[in-house]
């Protein structure tokens, strides 16, 4: 009954990217219809689905005038089983195809979009596939599922869920460990010339810790930057 209401998909964990804006239109995923891709006009004060089939969608990004998104495709529709596949689709809701099946997070740059390749077990990719020429590349193969992934020039940063904070380097194919954290590791995000995270533990309100830390990227210093006792 609400499902052409009003309402936008924000997560802050790595399920994130649930709405972009494009002038006068905010592409969002619709948390009262599954999840799926709707579109809001703000001149005309409505709402309309755009992407049937294709729940829990993220990563809404934009290029070229194309709408690329992840999310979950209906089975008895596309076959398989369940998992997460990247598509795009035209602004009007017309053109809608798959462009990658098992793959999810996109991120686009420039010309690139990076993702996460889910097609092998136990093996977890970062891909690089150019969206001019459609030319599809493995960048690195990790065994513990990366996530939160920034893309700065010529190099990736992501977590592990080993709670490690990881640079790798596009052109020298070189990986290095630039934190690591025995608690909780998260939200990592790129922001002129450093990398910000956010780590806490709580066994009890007694004893609660909440940090918020820097890794400057020139000198790969890590330094605290607000200490919460509280993190409620």
């Amino acid at each position: 009954e609400r499902a052409d209401q009003k309402y936008l998909y924000v997560n802050s964990n790595e399920a994130g990217g649930g709405f972009y804006k494009n002038n006068n239109s905010i592409y969002y995923a619709n948390v009262f219809d599954s999840r799926k891709l709707y579109r809001y006009d703000i001149n005309a004060d409505n709402s309309v689905l755009i992407a049937d089939n294709i729940e829990k969608v993220l990563y809404i990004r934009m290029y070229d005038d194309i709408i690329y998104f992840t999310g979950m495709p209906d089975a008895s529709v596309y076959g398989g089983d369940n998992r997460y596949s990247i598509f795009k689709i035209s602004e009007d809701g017309s053109n809608l195809e798959m462009v990658i099946d098992y793959a999810m997070n996109s991120i686009i740059i420039d010309e690139y979009m990076y993702y996460l390749d889910r097609s092998q077990e136990y093996i977890y990719s970062i891909c690089r596939y150019n969206l001019k020429n459609e030319n599809n590349e493995t960048l690195i193969d990790v065994e513990q599922q990366p996530y939160q992934i920034n893309v700065v020039d010529n190099k990736i940063y992501y977590c592990t869920l080993g709670n490690t904070v990881v640079e790798y380097c596009i052109d020298t194919k070189e990986t290095k460990n630039l934190a690591y954290e025995e608690y909780t590791l998260e939200r990592l995000q790129y922001v002129d010339g450093a990398l910000y995270y956010h780590s806490c533990f709580v066994t009890n309100k007694a004893n609660a810790k909440s940090l918020v830390k820097k890794i400057d990227l020139t000198t790969y210093e890590v330094e605290t930057v607000f200490d919460f006792v509280e993190v409620y």
